[in-house]
């Protein structure tokens, strides 16, 4: 159950997760890192789904770890700051709770993970590039998550750099030929380099994006890149 959760986390399907890493603290009440992820994955859900009870689920698996917080390992307590800056929204504790997993334990590629996120929320793009390309994108967790290329690619466009953003988009895009994620981070560095007739090519393959991505969006941001 824990490994499936971790598997719909990394493919952002929050509720799922929760679901799963929630089985497996049902058969292990004492299973601390389920419980941490359980109350993680419900915490964004609620976060990115306006009226989900996801923050109040949360609360409660996150109590009797606050009551306990002193019997916890090091990386466990980094864990539980964490998650409770990110029920606040709170993206510089977030950062700081981050930081403190990954000093925690400086082998964890998910610690290392969160931390470039949060570099990047708070936008330190140089620094968010520096721990991403720290990681392999072939091994463990990274190699699962997708997100890797798109969060890569979005702080290269930040910078300026939109060469680099085109590179990492079509690696992007070639690792993951079916999200449409990547068609836009190409697009998007086509339209900021100025190239067109190369993004009107790529304008007509959204158009058939699945549902439920919102081409529209999509496709009015690129048309403000080209203004």
């Amino acid at each position: 159950a824990y490994a499936e959760g971790l598997e719909a986390y990394l493919d952002n399907a929050y509720a799922a997760a929760a679901q799963d890493f929630e089985r497996a603290v049902a058969a292990d009440p004492a299973f601390t890192r389920a419980r941490l992820w359980a109350a993680q994955a419900l915490t964004i859900e609620s976060l990115t789904s306006p009226g989900a009870a996801g923050h109040l689920q949360a609360e409660s698996l996150l109590a009797p770890l606050i009551h306990t917080g002193e019997q916890l390992g090091r990386y466990d307590r980094c864990r539980l700051e964490f998650v409770i800056a990110m029920q606040q929204a709170a993206t510089s504790q977030s950062y700081d709770g981050a930081r403190c997993m990954a000093q925690a334990a400086p082998g964890s590629d998910d610690a290392r993970r969160e931390l470039a996120l949060f570099a990047y929320r708070l936008q330190r793009p140089r620094e968010a590039i520096r721990l991403l390309r720290e990681l392999d994108p072939d091994h463990g967790l990274i190699k699962r998550w997708w997100g890797y290329w798109s969060y890569l690619s979005e702080a290269y466009y930040a910078l300026g750099d939109y060469e680099g953003q085109l590179v990492v988009a079509h690696e992007g895009r070639r690792r993951y030929p079916d999200n449409p994620m990547f068609l836009y981070h190409e697009t998007r560095a086509l339209a900021a380099l100025g190239r067109v007739d190369d993004v009107a090519v790529r304008l007509q393959a959204m158009r058939s994006w699945p549902s439920p991505w919102d081409v529209g969006m999509y496709v009015g941001i690129i048309g403000q890149e080209l203004r």
